[in-house]
């Protein structure tokens, strides 16, 4: 299969790419190895913009380009308001006013250091940062699963592989770069990846409005395709129409809502990511997210361009939904159990040896191009909309540009995996190792013990892949079911001086307990019980045990010393219940910081306001809505301008340009 669709110098410039990312891992292996502080945040010598860059291929995967794509394929722009729960990154609004700034001011290199820091070098901060260190391994596990997924997915629709093999393939590569190379790795060449990126999306949404009709013609297209009649509209509608296993999204204005208070809520938990730690000023945190939000937002009208590709060529490659429905009856009859994606992709690969009848029935359904069309099948005799990607780049993207695209979503993929494996590795070396096991290891015992963590992992993030059904399935458990744990112990240190660590502690080990336990009666559940799995339920379940044990186990253990405390706001400068500290203050800086709050806090509309706007303004472009796509720049342009004005310019003034830790 792979011999029909990848040309030989698709497969040069393939190997090319990727032979690029290993030398480049090795060279920098030298500057990552000098010291942990070099190899977890490029010992805070990384300039602002580079970090924003490397923050946008922190987040343009190619496991969430999917998903984001399976929405956008079956609502149109609406499929916006479905990634508001973690795809468009509304999280981003809330760390680049304040929480950025907050955890950067610690002078700590990871989220599990930052634990001493607010509790203290006692029992109870080293309960918390142990409690932050099984978190974090859980998150990023969860992510490589959800990587795993989705690059077997997509790559086994291009080689003669099982999504297993193209798995291991591509997560392999990425493994040996990401650990030799370390911080360092990961913003170079997040900055190389990010060019290639820019130059597929430029290529694809310039075919796409080449290609594709005016929007009252898509329009009716897109109905066809996916049955869904109002495809195409800007707002998110009070319900909407969804097939077989997306039932759960119908409600989805309510759905938008209940995601993005989840993200407000996480937001003020979050600003833990190392690129917050190693920016030099508060400054540099505040252009790093600003700039991040502004350049991330190419992925949109990207995406919405390979959603429209996919419903022109899966109306073209598969006109006839009652034959898609017999070539499932089909393979469901022949194999009634066992793995979807492993089982058509293993008889796609092995034609000749597949069952004559079953492949008789289906070349009848699907024509002599069966082998693929079978791919973008599901077990419900439904198209996969997870397979959308793929399909475009089989049906819709001509030879040349094929190898680019493939490429840029390669590159996607692997960028954010160097990310999540960078940040797990600080935390389980940093803050495990060198704090309970070997305190006095030497830099390249510091090193080796990375490496060998970073191998662990991985292996048991590909474990845990094929335990779910698919890419969707992996990311809601990871948003709403572990991130639901977190909300609450991530976000209480900063606004409550009560909260310490045992309570720390106690509300995300019972967030991850409570997670991990959903995720292993899901399965398991009788009819009645299935809304626990409910993403809504999810979040409100998991997230309300959390806050439990975390409240009950503050309040049941000793207060954290009042010294640390005064340290930690002086230092960090927050608002919320810290009016012992704040009032201990000079009137003078008390008013200083209760001004720079209120700007902040003011300022979180604009930004969010701002954010949803500069995304679905060239969306609207792609689909030739050109009224709504013209209001939805306008209103992204007043807002970045309250935003400088009103919020970035004041601090430039007030903040030093250059107060590095």
């Amino acid at each position: 299969m792979a011999g029909a669709y990848l040309n030989a110098l698709d497969g040069v410039v393939i190997a090319l790419y990727l032979g690029v990312l290993l030398i480049l891992g090795v060279y920098l292996q030298g500057r990552a190895s000098a010291g942990l502080r070099h190899y977890l945040v490029g010992d805070r010598s990384m300039p602002w913009w580079m970090l924003g860059v490397s923050g946008v291929m922190d987040f343009w995967d190619l496991a969430g380009s999917m998903v984001i794509v399976s929405f956008l394929y079956l609502l149109g722009p609406q499929g916006l308001f479905v990634e508001f729960r973690g795809g468009a990154v509304l999280v981003l609004a809330v760390t680049m006013l304040w929480t950025g700034k907050w955890r950067r001011r610690s002078g700590c290199i990871t989220s599990a250091e930052w634990m001493l820091f607010r509790f203290g070098d006692n029992r109870a901060g080293r309960a918390a940062q142990l409690a932050r260190v099984v978190a974090g391994i859980a998150i990023t596990t969860g992510l490589i699963a959800y990587l795993a997924k989705s690059a077997g997915l997509f790559l086994s629709m291009f080689l003669p592989l099982t999504p297993a093999q193209c798995a291991m393939l591509l997560i392999g590569t990425a493994t040996i770069y990401s650990m030799f190379s370390g911080f360092y790795g990961v913003v170079i060449i997040h900055a190389l990846q990010f060019l290639i990126v820019l130059v597929a999306a430029a290529a694809i949404i310039h075919l796409c409005v080449s290609q594709t009709p005016d929007f009252a013609a898509l329009q009716d297209v897109a109905a066809q395709v996916t049955g869904n009649p109002d495809w195409g509209a800007t707002l998110p509608a009070v319900r909407v129409a969804m097939p077989a296993g997306y039932e759960a999204y119908e409600p989805l204005l309510l759905l938008a809502g209940l995601y993005l208070l989840r993200n407000v809520l996480f937001g003020m938990g979050a600003g833990d990511d190392p690129k917050y730690f190693a920016a030099k000023s508060d400054v540099d945190c505040a252009k790093l997210s600003l700039l991040w939000i502004t350049l991330i937002a190419v992925r949109w009208p990207t995406m919405m361009a390979i959603a429209v590709l996919g419903v022109v060529a899966v109306g073209a490659a598969l006109p006839d939904p009652a034959a898609v429905r017999e070539a499932v009856a089909a393979v469901n009859a022949a194999y009634p159990d066992g793995d979807w994606d492993q089982i058509t992709a293993r008889i796609a690969a092995s034609r000749a040896t597949a069952p004559t009848e079953l492949t008789n029935d289906l070349r009848q359904a699907l024509g002599d191009d069966w082998p693929t069309r079978l791919q973008l099948t599901t077990r419900q005799g439904t198209v996969n909309p997870e397979r959308v990607v793929p399909a475009v780049l089989l049906y819709a993207i001509p030879p040349g540009l094929r190898s680019l695209v493939i490429v840029s979503l390669m590159a996607a993929a692997m960028a954010g995996f160097g990310a999540w494996i960078n940040q797990a590795a600080g935390l389980f070396t940093n803050d495990f190792y060198l704090k309970h096991v070997r305190p006095a290891a030497p830099v390249r015992e510091q090193i080796t013990v990375t490496w060998a963590f970073i191998l662990a992992i991985v292996t048991a993030g590909l474990t845990f892949a094929y335990s779910a059904t698919n890419i969707n399935d992996i990311w809601s458990w990871i948003i709403m079911g572990l991130g639901g744990g977190m909300i609450f112990p991530q976000m209480l240190p900063l606004y409550w001086r009560r909260f310490n660590g045992f309570g720390y502690a106690a509300g995300m080990i019972a967030g991850l307990t409570a997670a991990l336990a959903q995720r292993t009666a899901a399965s398991m559940l009788p009819p009645v019980y299935e809304v626990l799995n409910e993403e809504w339920c999810m979040l409100l379940v998991i997230g309300v045990v959390s806050l439990i044990a975390a409240v009950t186990g503050s309040c049941l253990t000793s207060p954290t010393p009042a010294t640390v405390l005064q340290d930690f706001f002086n230092r960090t400068r927050p608002f919320g219940w810290w009016r012992r500290e704040r009032e201990s203050l000079p009137r003078a800086q008390q008013e200083t910081i209760n001004a720079e709050n209120l700007r902040d806090l003011l300022a979180l509309p604009v930004a969010l306001t701002y954010q949803v706007a500069i995304f679905l303004a060239p969306m609207l472009l792609v689909v030739q809505k050109w009224s709504h796509a013209g209001v939805c720049f306008a209103v992204a342009l007043a807002t970045f301008a309250i935003l400088y004005y009103a919020w970035l310019a004041p601090m430039e003034q007030t903040t030093p340009q250059e107060d590095l830790l």
